[in-house]
């Protein structure tokens, strides 16, 4: 597959949890790969817009607490623990509130990723297996194929 459309679909990916999401992958694939890759990409888009709207609940809580404690919806590693240095430092992952953790790949060509989990215990949601780590801690060479995005939950509250 091509760059363009691998980093167009990665795009998408990464979306799931944004308020808002647009579909834009059959522009930026027309013309540029086979009718059976168009196929892959559109069973992926439809995957991730399932998963946005598993979310859809959790994203309008959010948007509406943002409106309240000016909270952002998607938020910075840090947020959730500001003295964590390494958290400090991550700017490839990002939280959905503070329990939802994306770490969506950005590498053209890569199908691992390191991934930050910071303090607390979080489900692998992309996982079927859904194993369970305690943070913080890092999972290196973590398993990210073109169709899947690795996310986490939180399974402790926040202390």
């Amino acid at each position: 597959m091509c760059c363009l459309s691998e980093l167009a679909i990665r795009q998408e990916l990464r979306q799931f949890p944004a308020p808002f999401m647009s579909l834009t992958l059959s522009d930026a694939i027309k013309g540029k790969v086979n009718s059976s890759t168009k196929e892959k990409v559109v069973d992926m888009a439809l995957k991730m817009t399932s998963l946005h709207y598993q979310y859809s609940g959790l994203i309008l809580t959010l948007a509406s607490q943002a409106m309240t404690n000016g909270y952002p919806i998607n938020r910075p590693l840090w947020w959730i623990d500001p003295t964590d240095p390494v958290a400090q430092t991550i700017d490839s992952e990002y939280l959905l509130g503070d329990d939802v953790l994306v770490a969506p790949v950005l590498q053209t060509g890569a199908v691992t990723k390191d991934i930050y989990l910071p303090k607390g215990v979080w489900r692998d949601e992309a996982d079927p297996s859904h194993p369970v780590y305690t943070g913080p801690m890092w999972l290196y060479s973590y398993s990210a194929p073109l169709d899947i995005l690795p996310y986490f939950t939180r399974v402790s509250p926040l202390q």
